[in-house]
């Protein structure tokens, strides 16, 4: 007898956003400032203690359970042999921040008291989850790239399926293109970190900060059958995560406060 059926499937309850911009942009602000609360902030990007606590003080609830910020050797980029000394340093150093960053996101997906999972930054994180097995950032073959992109995937499949809206946020940086052995830029911007990240995601959103001091964000790229959410704008005071997650789920904005 098949195992397949047509039976009807289960309605998904959460939510996994990627938060993009280039530095300055307003992207952890606006998360932590409006996302449905409360919020468990995983933060190993910089201190971002002032935020918390002006938006503590205006009555948010923002979840902290420390700060991993990491500050690799200056020479870590230097290709050295694997038993160098430095390299196991940065390796010890990384894993150290990046053991407790992988608790506090599995216990928040798991938390019944949480809402929101904010992680700022994927960038980060993501260079330091490869630290923590490298020792550094380049000189490595490709091909020893597929377990740390495995143990990344894992934790995106592990937000979705945590009925949790779950934000992570991603710097953006130039994208070059190799011609012949030369670096080009291509005028597009990317995601610094796990590149399959927004092919995993339900909605990418994009921070700006114009030249006049203006925030806005824009969803890029939807993933939950909303076509009519692709490039609507928010601007200032009008940028809303709890707004965004209620659209793109189909539910009121009261359903998540």
């Amino acid at each position: 007898m098949p195992n397949y059926t047509e039976d009807a499937l289960s309605k998904p309850t959460g939510l996994l956003l990627s938060a993009e911009g280039l530095e300055k942009s307003g992207k952890t602000w606006s998360v932590l400032a409006t996302a449905p609360q409360p919020v468990l902030y995983v933060n190993c990007d910089r201190d971002n203690r002032r935020i918390v606590n002006k938006l503590r003080a205006s009555g948010r609830r923002i979840l902290l359970s420390g700060q991993y910020l990491f500050t690799p050797d200056v020479d870590q980029n230097i290709l050295r042999e694997k038993n160098d000394a430095l390299l196991g340093k940065n390796a010890a150093q990384a894993l150290s921040l990046w053991k407790p960053i992988k608790r506090d996101l599995v216990d928040g997906f798991s938390d019944p008291a949480i809402k929101t999972v904010f992680f700022d930054s994927g960038s980060a994180a993501y260079a330091m989850m490869r630290i923590a097995r490298f020792g550094k950032l380049i000189e490595i073959p490709q091909v020893l790239y597929s377990k740390t992109n495995y143990e990344w995937r894992a934790i995106l499949m592990q937000a979705q399926a945590s009925g949790k809206v779950v934000i992570i946020a991603h710097r953006l940086a130039k994208e070059f293109v190799k011609n012949n052995d030369k670096s080009s830029e291509t005028g597009k911007l990317t995601i610094e970190g796990y590149k399959g990240t927004n092919f995993e995601v339900d909605a990418i959103v994009r921070h700006e900060r114009s030249q006049a001091g203006v925030y806005s964000a824009k969803v890029l790229a939807e993933g939950v059958a909303r076509p009519d959410m692709l490039n609507v704008e928010y601007e200032g005071d009008t940028i809303n995560y709890t707004e965004i997650v209620a659209k793109l789920t189909r539910t009121k904005v009261g359903a998540w406060q």
